[in-house]
This record gives C-alpha cells, structure tokens and sequence, in this order.
C-alpha cells in the first residue's frame, strides 16, 4: 500500500518540482509538439498524391506559403539551440500548433476522383 506514494515522492525528489525538473519536461514536450505540427505542415510535397492539413490554424500574419518557406528555411533540420536564437523561427514554433501534445491534422489524396 505504500508503494505508490513512495515512488511519488522519489520521482518528486529525483525529477524536482522546478522549472528544471517537470517544468522542463513539459517545455520539451510542447516544443516537440509544435516542430511535429512544423513537420505535419510540409510533409506532402508539391509532386505527393496526398494533403496534409493540420487542423490547427497558422499564426496570424502568414498563409500557408509564407509558413511553409520559413519551416523549411528556419525550422526543419535545424538544431534546437539554433531554432530558440532565431526571433523569427521560435516566434512562429510559439503561435503555431496545439497547445498540448496531441496533434490533430487529416491526410487526404490530391484528388479525390479516385475515390
């Protein structure tokens, strides 16, 4: 019976309850949430028979051009440490995506007369 609230304790003391313990796991998990909806965003290329639309809407001030380009100019297969000194890049990876880790998007053929 006492298990459980022992090993509470012990992930609270190991972990900590700071900015540099949970706090920080938390803060990765919501930027890896916002480089996946970067990733969600333009993963079909111009030639893919396939969308992909995440459903969350893009920051206000780009369209779906503007967003792309600096994804892939900014953001994609940057270093983290890189991506936080660009004003830009971490300005957008704030307003963009969820604000949890579950990402929602739909994935749909080009065109749909296949279907």
């Amino acid at each position: 019976p006492g298990a459980a609230p022992a090993g509470i304790l012990m992930s609270h003391n190991v972990i900590g309850l700071s900015n540099r313990g949970y706090g920080r796991i938390l803060g990765q998990c919501t930027a890896t949430t916002k480089l996946f909806y970067a990733m969600w965003l333009t993963v079909a290329r111009d030639d893919d028979p396939f969308v992909c639309v995440p459903l969350q809407h893009i920051p206000e001030g780009y369209d779906i051009g503007s967003a792309k380009k600096l994804i892939k100019n900014r953001i994609a297969f940057k270093p983290m440490a890189d991506i936080y000194r660009d004003k830009k890049a971490k300005e957008f990876l704030r307003d963009c995506g969820p604000d949890t880790a579950i990402n929602t998007f739909v994935v749909n053929l080009r065109d749909n007369k296949r279907c």
